[in-house]
């Protein structure tokens, strides 16, 4: 996404909100629509009707990308949270997203906008850099307290986000660092993700 804008705004010197959303709502609208009738529809077959009407609750709230409060609401609730998973649970994280691209495009305009010297993806780094301080710091501190909550909010999520909408920004510069420094960088987070998998716990 973040290429896109950037690409966007290099060409033709502007950025489009109109065809930003219409793009998403393209991309996203039509699948997402297909599976969520389907999983309801056979969650009243397959599985009864009590069942399907909570479905059928998760899937208007994965309708319309707000799932992830949806199930935060249901996941601190005492009864809610003793019911098996919603098939449609992993709708959160196509809504944290959304909420994402809900506001990252205006994010990028005003930084865009701003009248400086600095180069437009220098901009970037530094206004992404802050969210990512933020967010991680916020997830840190809302995860110890509140971790149902923390794990669906796009605010303990947004660094995640972030993060990836840097390496975008930051591309030009990484594509100069030595082959053999990226190398070893690649091996050491994949070995990062391997002791990650095998290690960490419910405690962690």
């Amino acid at each position: 996404i973040t290429g896109v804008l950037l690409r966007e705004r290099s060409s033709v010197g502007r950025t489009s909100l109109l065809a930003f959303y219409g793009r998403r709502c393209r991309r996203i609208i039509p699948a997402a629509s297909l599976v969520i009738v389907a999983t309801v529809v056979m969650a009243y077959v397959f599985v009864g009707s009590a069942a399907g009407s909570r479905t059928a609750t998760d899937g208007r709230w994965a309708s319309v990308f707000l799932a992830n409060f949806h199930f935060t609401s249901v996941g601190t609730d005492y009864l809610g949270s003793q019911l098996p998973p919603s098939p449609l649970q992993n709708f959160w994280t196509l809504s944290v997203e959304e909420q994402f691209y809900i506001v990252y495009p205006t994010f990028f305009l005003l930084v865009a906008g701003i009248r400086t010297r600095l180069a437009l993806r220098t901009r970037l780094a530094i206004g992404l850099g802050i969210v990512i301080i933020a967010s991680l710091t916020f997830s840190v501190i809302d995860t110890a307290s509140r971790p149902t909550a923390a794990y669906f909010s796009p605010f303990t999520r947004a660094w995640e986000l972030a993060l990836g909408a840097l390496v975008a920004v930051a591309t030009p510069w990484l594509l100069k660092v030595p082959q053999q420094v990226a190398a070893i960088a690649t091996w050491i987070g994949f070995l990062a993700i391997v002791i990650a998998g095998v290690g960490f716990n419910a405690q962690s």
